[in-house]
């Protein structure tokens, strides 16, 4: 494993978060702000259903739940693991691999200087 390989993993890394996180605030908005635009139509014409607001919400968060759980497994397959112990080196440790050259959970060293 190089120092090379591991800042593109890295870079990788934030580059498929950014693109995903963005396309998950614009549907979790156009969700929150669709609510209450959608509120103020029932209240206004039907307002025996105001309680179908409460069911968007419901959705809008349990999206916005279940995005955070898939983000955290795409992280996870592509992050780089330690070919002694095999542990997953996740994002905030690999400025200290690359400082050190050491696994941060088996302390052997696992980064080749010499490239």
């Amino acid at each position: 494993m190089t120092v090379d390989s591991l800042n593109m993993a890295l870079t990788r890394i934030k580059e498929k978060s950014n693109k995903i996180s963005k396309i998950f605030l614009a549907i979790f908005f156009t969700f929150i702000f669709g609510n209450v635009f959608f509120l103020k139509w029932v209240k206004r014409d039907f307002p025996e259903f105001e309680w179908l607001s409460g069911v968007v919400l419901v959705i809008a968060f349990s999206y916005g739940g279940w995005f955070l759980w898939k983000l955290s497994k795409i992280k996870k397959v592509n992050l780089p693991h330690c070919p002694e112990c095999n542990s997953v080196i996740i994002e905030t440790q690999i400025p200290v691999v690359i400082a050190s050259g050491n696994c941060t959970c088996c302390g052997k060293s696992i980064v080749d200087k010499s490239v």
